[in-house]
């Protein structure tokens, strides 16, 4: 609660009673009453003064999602009593709150890592950027904003590490809507991750130098702040990179080379050792053993099942958009398994287009799935379509692990 405000208007009230009052009093009096509303505009102005100093916040209205979630579709809703904020937290360079994140558990199983600006013990933005207006208030940021934050959450199954950095978060905290990021007057380079219980430290680098940064116990959260990108292409431009892989060391979740992050320290059975961007780092943690295979885009298994489309005259490039449907012969109950719709595109540099049906299934259900634009990366004058499931990912891409549960070639219209 912002006490200032109160405290103006009641000074102010003060003062019309002493003008009123002067307005009858003798000379003498009227004078002792003006020195007395000298002296409360002066505590007044201290007052302000105190509260730009003590770093006290205006509370505003909480930040609402841009659309309601669902607690079987995409990411699911936070689950009850399943949000926490942590302890790792960063200063911001230009002041003010700290920086620090929330975790989120969904009805989905995912786990959400949410990051913002903290102030009395709650997670938030500023009114700062364009955002609410200027208003310079804290606003809170609730469990269920995660859907509308790109950037600032990373959602993954539960018991993985995940380590990753944005540039571009505005100084405000609030990510901005589609279509542009509006007036930024300072922002941030932000390095966050959830390394697992086995983590001891991360190093990064600022300007050329390397500091090192205690990570939170059994968790193995942190967050690091520092100033964004000041030259080049992605000035003032939304750029992330990351990793996200097992909790035990040797490989993931290192960022990318070009990131602050240089090395992440963990202590194995009572060694320590380190991941590092270096090529040869002085004590690397042990790889974990794999048999080499050859890559490969054939399916575990193929059902053969049937695929029903319909098409539909659209205005979008290939001028058809479709419906696909099929019985789904494993259920979907949250988002660690899924199914997918595969269009194999050989002749557009013979990648894969990979649409994900992100939300829950029940086997043996009818499903129907909306194709716009379905023509658009044709070879020739038809189009492949494979619909996949995986078990262990809610995106199913063609390879080991996979089954295919059907294809079918859709032709041109004529």
């Amino acid at each position: 609660m912002n006490t200032l405000p109160q405290l103006r208007a009641s000074l102010v009230a003060a003062a019309e009673r002493q003008g009123q009052s002067a307005a009858r009093a003798p000379r003498a009096r009227r004078r002792t009453l003006r020195l007395a509303l000298v002296a409360a505009l002066v505590l007044l102005a201290l007052a302000a003064v105190a509260v730009a100093a003590t770093g006290v916040l205006g509370t505003g209205a909480p930040v609402r999602p841009t659309q309601p979630l669902k607690p079987s579709v995409g990411l699911g809703v936070p689950a009850r009593g399943g949000s926490r904020i942590l302890r790792a937290s960063a200063a911001d360079p230009a002041g003010g709150p700290r920086w620090g994140l929330r975790l989120v558990h969904t009805t989905r199983d995912l786990l959400c890592i949410q990051l913002g600006r903290l102030y009395h013990g709650q997670l938030g933005v500023l009114g700062l950027d364009g955002a609410f207006g200027n208003d310079r208030r804290f606003h809170p940021l609730p469990p269920d904003t995660i859907g509308r934050q790109p950037g600032a959450v990373n959602c993954q199954p539960e018991g993985g590490a995940v380590s990753l950095e944005v540039s571009g978060i505005p100084e405000s905290g609030l990510m901005p809507e589609e279509g542009g990021l509006g007036v930024i007057s300072r922002d941030r380079w932000v390095s966050y991750g959830l390394l697992g219980p086995d983590a001891v430290s991360v190093t990064y680098t600022d300007r050329g130098r390397s500091h090192t940064l205690k990570v939170e116990p059994g968790t193995g959260a942190y967050v690091i702040v520092l100033r964004g990108i000041e030259t080049g292409p992605n000035r003032h431009g939304i750029t992330s990179g990351g990793s996200g892989g097992a909790e035990r060391p040797g490989g993931p979740p290192l960022p990318n080379p070009d990131g602050a992050i240089t090395s992440i320290t963990y202590r194995l059975d009572g060694h320590i050792c380190e991941d590092s961007v270096k090529v040869a780092a002085a004590r690397p943690c042990p790889r974990p053993s794999a048999a080499v295979r050859a890559p490969s885009l054939t399916p575990s298994r193929d059902l053969r099942r049937p695929l029903r489309v319909r098409l539909r005259r659209s205005a979008l490039p290939g001028g058809y958009s479709a419906t696909l449907s099929f019985t789904a012969p494993y259920a979907v109950p949250n988002a660690l398994s899924g199914y997918s719709i595969a269009s194999p595109s050989p002749c557009h540099g013979g990648g894969t287009i990979i649409d994900p049906i992100n939300r829950d299934i029940v086997a043996r259900a009818r499903v129907t799935v909306p194709l716009e634009a379905v023509f658009a990366n044709a070879c020739g004058d038809s189009v492949l379509l494979e619909v996949l499931y995986s078990a262990a990912h809610s995106e199913p891409v063609p390879g080991p692990g996979s089954v295919l549960v059907g294809r079918v070639r859709v032709a041109i219209p004529r």
